[in-house]
């Protein structure tokens, strides 16, 4: 429709002007800091969101900056998901179609904040427009195109593998053809940098999502996903499309292959979730990508509706995209009752930089506060994880090397008692900050102690003396001896990811340092716990204030 690029360009105004005018969230901030380490892969996520920011604080390092690819982006997906319309339904579906599409919460705001389902939106549109074309008459030149933007899905979220295995489910003789298999390795060969980044680093974001993410059952994951799910889709949309899909499961058009791509995506990225929420927690944006062949479907429904269904439905999306609308003018204008992370954090964190002068600022236990100090203040930053905390970009990144021998003030924001070089700092927030001084800083963060296999069972209580190596992979000589950190080793007992026990530790014959590089023989003694059981077993190294952290690989270890 002749009218569509001036909506697309009110539309990219009015994002541009809300990306530069609302603060930066946490995660965001943290997406920032992948950006100033450019790299193939990084711990939670592919790397695409990094690279637009990267490009996007080269044109202006600000907010807009940060978030400007994204805009750009997001706004273009609408322009090719509206190309993926059937021509027959444009006349007069266009308003309904942008209505819906601003209805739908999570697409709506993340067409002005960047987050990596920035470009997975992007490419989610390119991926079913090319699609259909594909559907209709493939070629060498499709099936590359087809294959890059396999690619860049996947470069963008590893949840967007859902939307190429749901497509090919709904049209699974495309394996006999060398067209799609074209695609396929096209694509596969474009991610391969990614997958050797994950090799190289023993699969962190496998071991993290697959792992560390899993839980026991638990039913209110079960509930808190059916309940979410329609509100962050949108219920005006996402409803009367599940619905329209259960509905015509088995219609005619069901024969067409574009239509059946279009419902096997929906229901099966909806069912994936729910089978996922028995042994996890879902987040409520991993569904994001339903929105699409929802959208796609809509025309579908509204031809199946009556003029006063019709106008029930559009005054559905008229109240949610005024509502929404609402929403993004309070994150401006700063009136919402309640705070939020997109609002006046960089006051907190002038305020913390301020108070540490020019040391740098080692966070404990926080990995997005640290980013969002070094955005908006540019002090130099690192973040410490100990045992209690989840696993992080800052556990990959070897950026304390860059401290070591410096002085530095470690932020804590666990109530304790002053102790010597401590301060506190009350910001005004109400949050409270333990500043502590350390002279010449060590860290011992990435010191890593190899433990054997325990075949038989040990006597709870007991000491158990163990031959492990304990290697230095920094530039620079490490010692155990350092006056404001003394060392001391803590063995940490997991009993399906839940943290039973920690009990003393030590390295019987502990050198006073290790030179660089250098990996040594040592004997370990670990106090059991006086508890029978099955446990995962790690070391971890306290330095100090500092941890413990995790410091060694995990071996199965039986009490009895």
């Amino acid at each position: 429709m002749k009218k569509s690029p001036h909506w697309l360009l009110l539309l990219l105004f009015i994002n541009l002007l809300q990306a530069a005018f609302t603060g930066l969230g946490d995660d965001e901030a943290y997406y920032w800091m992948y950006a100033q380490y450019p790299d193939f892969g990084y711990f939670d996520h592919p790397p695409m969101v990094a690279w637009l920011i990267s490009a996007g604080t080269l044109i202006t390092d600000s907010e807009l900056g940060a978030r400007l690819f994204g805009v750009l982006l997001t706004t273009l997906a609408l322009w090719l998901l509206w190309l993926a319309v059937d021509e027959k339904h444009r006349a007069k579906f266009f308003p309904v179609f942008i209505l819906a599409w601003l209805s739908a919460p999570l697409v709506h705001f993340y067409g002005f904040i960047i987050t990596p389902d920035a470009p997975l939106i992007f490419f989610a549109a390119a991926f079913l427009l090319v699609w259909k074309k594909f559907l209709e008459q493939s070629s060498i030149s499709l099936s590359l195109l087809l294959g890059v933007i396999m690619a860049g899905l996947l470069y963008s979220k590893f949840h967007g593998v859902l939307l190429i295995v749901f497509s090919l489910a709904a049209n699974w003789r495309l394996l006999a053809k060398r067209h799609y298999w074209l695609a396929c390795i096209t694509g596969a060969l474009l991610f391969v940098p990614h997958l050797w980044w994950q090799y190289s680093r023993d699969f962190p974001a496998v071991y993290y999502h697959f792992y560390w993410r899993a839980t026991a059952f638990d039913v209110q994951h079960i509930i808190k996903y059916i309940t979410e799910l329609p509100l962050v889709q949108g219920p005006v949309l996402f409803i009367p499309v599940a619905i329209f899909v259960w509905k015509n499961r088995r219609a005619a058009w069901m024969k067409d292959a574009f239509m059946r791509s279009l419902v096997f995506c929906f229901a099966g990225i909806v069912a994936f979730f729910l089978v996922t929420s028995f042994r996890s927690r879902i987040e409520a944006h991993w569904t994001l990508l339903c929105a699409f062949p929802a959208l796609l479907l809509l025309p579908y429904l509204w031809e199946t509706y009556s003029e006063r269904a019709r106008f029930r439905l559009k005054a559905g999306f008229v109240i949610s995209v005024s509502l929404l609308a609402l929403v993004r003018v309070c994150l401006v204008a700063d009136v919402l009752p309640v705070r939020t992370e997109f609002h006046n954090t960089d006051e907190e964190v002038k305020q913390l930089s301020n108070a540490c002068g020019k040391l740098p600022m080692v966070f404990m236990n926080s990995y997005r506060l640290p980013a969002k100090t070094g955005f908006y203040t540019r002090h130099q930053v690192l973040a410490v994880n100990e045992i209690s905390y989840r696993f992080n970009q800052y556990d990959l990144w070897m950026l304390e090397t860059s401290l070591h021998l410096r002085n530095v003030m470690v932020l804590d924001k666990r109530n304790r008692n002053l102790m010597a070089n401590d301060s506190l700092v009350s910001t005004s927030f109400g949050e409270k900050w333990f500043l502590h001084r350390i002279d010449t800083f060590e860290t011992y963060q990435k010191i890593h102690i190899t433990l054997p296999r325990v075949y038989e069972p040990v006597k709870r209580a007991s000491v158990l003396r163990l031959p492990v190596t304990m290697h230095n992979p920094y530039p620079y000589v490490v010692r155990f001896n350092h006056p404001q950190m003394p060392v001391s080793f803590e063995a940490i007992f997991l009993h399906f990811k839940t943290l039973k026990a920690v009990t003393p530790a030590r390295i019987a014959d502990l050198p006073e340092s290790l030179q660089p590089g250098e990996t040594r023989p040592c004997i370990l003694e670990i106090t059991m716990p006086d508890v029978a059981e099955t446990y995962n077993l790690g070391i971890g190294i306290k330095a100090g204030i500092l941890g413990p952290m995790f410091n060694s690989n995990m071996t199965l270890v039986t009490t009895q």
